[in-house]
Order: C-alpha cells, then structure tokens, then sequence
C-alpha cells in the first residue's frame, strides 16, 4: 500500500514539474505579447494592432499545418518509447524532416496568397515579416521534451528568447510605422528558442539525426492526418472569428475583439498547459486501467476546474480594471466583448476530460468528427452572426460552438464507454 501510494505521488509530482515547465514555456507566448499590449496598442494605434492581429491569424493557420498534430502523436510515440534511443531516434528524425517539407510547403503557399487576397497584399511586409513566427513555433521541440517527460531545459531557452523578443519590441517599435516588425520579433524569439532546442534534444540524449527518406515522410503525413484535421478545424473555429469579423468590421473593431480575444487566450493557454502536462501521463495510464485514469482525473482535473471557473468569474466581475492593465484608452470599445469572451474558457477546460480518453484510447476518428462538425458551425454562426451583430456576434458564435463540442465530446465518451473501459 506505501509503495503504491509513494508511485502514485511521484507520478503526481512528475506531472506537477511538466505542467509548470510547460506553463512557463507555453505561458511566454501569450503572456508576453499580454504585458506588451498596452505599448503596443499606445505605439502603433488599436487599428494597427487589429492588422497585425489579422495577419497573425493567417500566420496561425500555418503554424497548425506545420504542427500537423505532431503535438499528440509525435508526444505519444517519445511518451512510448522514451527508454530505448534508436527508436527515439529515428521518431525525432522523421517528425523534424516533415516539419521541413510542411514550412516549405507554407512558403510556397503563403507568395501565392499574396497576389490573389488583396487584404494580404496591402499588408505584403507584414505577411513576409510575420512568416517568421511561423518558422520559429515550428521550430520549437516542445513535442520531444514532453514526450520525454523533461521540459525544464527548453523552457530556460525559451526564457532567454522570448527576453530578447520583449526587447526589440520595447527598443525597435516606436512608432505608428513600425507595425510590420512585431510578428517578426516574436518569430525571432521563438526561433532562437527551437534551434538551441534542438541542437540540445540531439547532443543531450544521443539523437543521430538523418533527414528521413520520402516514404517515410510520407508514412508521417498519413499517419498524423486524422488528428491535423481535427486540429486545423481547432484552428478554424478560434481563429476564422478574426478573419471573418474583418470582412464586417474597421480595423479599429478587429482591435477591439482582438484585445479582449487575447485577454482570454491567456487563459486558454493555461488549459493547454495543464492538458498537454498530463497527457504523456494519461497515456501511461490507460495500459494499466481505466479506473486509475478516471482516479487522476478525479484528484487533479476536478481541482484545476474550479480555479478556472474562479478566475473567469473574477475577470467578469472586475472586466473593466482588467482591460484598464492593457489597453486603458479602449476599456468602453472591448468591455462587453470581454464578458461574453470570458465564459469560454470554462467550457473549454470541461472538453479537456473526454478529448485526453478519445485521444490516449486512440478514438481519433470520433474527436475528429466533432472538430469537424465543430469548425463549420462555427464558420456558419460567424457569418450569420457577425454580419448582423459585428463583434458581439463573433463572440456569441464561439461561445455556440464551444457548447457544442462539448455536448458532442461527452455524447461521444459515454457512447464509447464500453470500449474504453
């Protein structure tokens, strides 16, 4: 019974330490652009930081191409095989020469856009610049430290980086003019990050890296489909809200979502955390018993719930002091926006539970039908609703959506529960 219950801490604290790594590395990315809003938002004016949020959004849309759910399988294979380094090996190799293939392929892809959307090519030195951020977060190995259950070092890295980010910005922005170089900057930072990254996963754990053969590549891709599916349709509905808002709004209202859209990806980032923090955990567990996952969920999922649930009604309760720290000359444009925005993180974090089970028991397919399903709604309800309420319509259509994939998640799970139980 001691040792069983000294296993069960030690696994609680294995997971304690990879959260809070992955909250300091993945938390950088958010919170740092977060603490630099109001400078920003003072510099270049609420309707530049709408373009530069506009153009980041496209860049995000490739990032998910390029990540192509490496973050789930690539996770799970390190998470699987972590004792035995040939194989370690050989997985880092095919994922980092597929990630190649993906970033090329994005560039390409990105100079055809530029001359066939015309809000792309007005902003053609934003876009080129802001490429950048693309490559860098592709750049990033989260997927192999998290695998191995060992974020620490690259989280000092990504620290270092993200501090050179924040000075740039602070000593190159300083004008209206000078928009086109923020999305720069943050890919810089994050692209300093993932090769000292990398360079670090291949000397510190004996990687013999190969750039993997065409077939291989081609295995990856197959392989990983059904989940890049489901996450560019993740992708589609958090970010086509900005996109779409943009065909019926200013500059000026996209800054406005946009402000209060990060306020709350903040927060989401801390679900994202806590779920890619457990889910090399999860995915050990599950070839034990389903009683000992539904056990962790029980007496780290539930707790964690209820601070969510606690920060969003604080943020409610308290929305006009919150925009007041980030952008204090706008708090009347982005108040109402942030009180429909903040309720979506608590749906979000009731998804974490059915997503790891589909996801750790290998229903693939069920979690990507209901992304699916998911995104179009949320398109749909965008152009319904923006059209007719403009930013208040975007925000009511994710909160639609967010609802449905819930209901859809849970439906899915208890339909299935004899498989994975």
């Amino acid at each position: 019974m001691i040792n069983r219950f000294k296993s069960f801490v030690d696994g609680r604290a294995s997971v304690f330490k990879n959260f809070l790594a992955l909250g300091i590395l993945q938390g950088t990315n958010f919170l740092i652009p977060l603490i630099i809003m109001p400078y920003l938002v003072s510099t270049i004016g609420i309707d530049s930081y709408g373009v530069v949020s506009f153009v980041q959004v496209v860049m995000i849309y490739f990032f998910s191409l390029t990540d192509y759910g490496f973050a789930i399988t690539a996770t799970q294979e390190i998470a699987t095989n972590k004792s035995d380094l040939s194989k370690v090996s050989k997985i880092f190799s095919k994922v980092v020469s597929t990630k190649i293939v993906l970033v090329l392929f994005s560039a390409l892809s990105i100079t055809l856009l530029l001359f066939v959307v015309p809000d792309l090519k007005e902003e053609q030195l934003t876009v080129i610049l802001g490429f950048a951020l693309v490559i860098g977060q592709t750049s990033l190995p989260t997927w192999f430290f998290q695998g191995m259950e060992k974020m620490k070092y690259i989280t000092y890295i990504n620290l270092a980086a993200k501090l050179i980010f924040t000075i740039l910005i602070f000593v190159f922005i300083n004008e209206k003019s000078d928009y086109p170089y923020v999305l720069f900057f943050f890919g810089l930072g994050n692209l300093l990050s993932g090769v000292f990254g990398i360079f670090y996963a291949i000397r510190n754990y004996d990687i013999t890296f190969r750039l993997a053969t065409v077939r291989e590549v081609q295995s990856e891709l197959k392989k990983g489909w059904g989940l890049f599916v489901a996450n560019f349709s993740i992708t589609s509905y958090m970010n086509s809200n900005l996109f779409i808002l943009k065909l019926f709004a200013t500059n000026e209202i996209v800054g406005y979502y946009s402000v209060a859209e990060k306020i709350v990806m903040a927060i989401r980032q801390l679900l994202s955390v806590f779920s890619q923090a457990i889910f090399p955990h999860i995915c050990q567990l599950v070839h034990d018993s389903y009683s000992k996952v539904v056990l962790f969920f029980k007496q780290v999922y539930i707790p964690f719930t209820l601070v969510i649930i606690l920060v969003c009604i604080s943020i409610f309760l308290f929305s006009e002091e919150v925009i007041g720290i980030f952008a204090a000359s706008e708090v009347e444009g982005i108040n109402n926006l942030l009180q429909i925005l903040v309720f979506v993180p608590v749906i979000v974090c009731l998804n974490i539970f059915p997503s790891q089970l589909l996801l750790a028991y290998n229903l693939r397919r069920a979690y990507t039908r209901v992304m699916i399903f998911g995104s179009v709604l949320n398109v749909i309800l965008n152009i319904a609703l923006a059209s007719q309420f403009i930013a208040k319509g975007t925000a009511l259509s994710v909160i639609i959506t967010e609802s449905f994939i819930l209901v859809g998640l849970y439906l899915i799970v208890r339909k299935g529960k004899s498989m994975i139980s």
